[in-house]
């Protein structure tokens, strides 16, 4: 008698335990926090960069006086410059643009300028040339001219210092048409997105 209740029972909880078997795999998997989802990669920020410049500029004049037999005079002409480039995407290519004036031989003048600016190197430490385009004239004198202007020139950057040097073409009437030029100022390079590195110190040597 007591063999078969022992029976009884074991077949009563066989079910429940086969049950428990099959269940307990499944209630520990529901358990486990789920896998994160993949997502899409980030796309990579663009890099975007601002240089803010002014200075102090000097032109070296050659005035010739065609039919005299003269040999060309020299004079300076003095001013400031002032201007930002922007740079966008690439690290070595940028728009600059520039406003600035100047006395030519006691002539007041103008000019604002735009056009395309490569360097080489890092925010601290860094060459660059540039070719720009705009209009040029005069002021505080009658008649007022105006004309086209073009510069091309190269410069570098240490820190905050810039020293540059350029080539100006004009065409304004009494005014040497060509002539060198200085400019000696300070810059302050400014980084908004994907800067690694950009600021890195200059290195001499390891």
């Amino acid at each position: 008698m007591r063999t078969s209740s022992a029976a009884r029972q074991f077949a009563a909880w066989t079910p429940l335990a086969a049950l428990l078997i099959v269940l307990l795999p499944a209630l520990a998997a529901a358990q486990e926090p789920a896998a994160p989802a993949v997502s899409a990669p980030d796309k990579p920020e663009r890099f975007l960069a601002l240089d803010i410049f002014g200075g102090y500029v000097r032109g070296y004049l050659t005035i010739e006086t065609p039919g005299t037999g003269e040999e060309p005079t020299k004079s300076r002409g003095e001013g400031g410059e002032f201007g930002a480039t922007i740079l966008f995407g690439k690290r070595w290519l940028g728009i600059k643009s520039t406003v600035g004036g100047a006395t030519l031989l006691e002539v007041p003048t103008w000019q604002v300028t735009v056009g395309p600016q490569v360097s080489i190197g890092k925010a601290n430490a860094r060459w660059l040339a540039h070719a720009l385009i705009g209009i040029a004239g005069t002021s505080g004198v009658t008649p007022s001219r105006s004309s086209a202007v073009g510069l091309v020139g190269v410069g570098v950057d240490l820190w905050i210092l810039r020293l540059q040097g350029d080539y100006v073409m004009l065409n304004l009437e009494g005014l040497p048409k060509n002539y060198p030029r200085a400019f000696v100022g300070v810059v302050v390079p400014l980084c908004f997105r994907a800067c690694e590195d950009y600021y890195e110190p200059i290195s001499f040597g390891k």
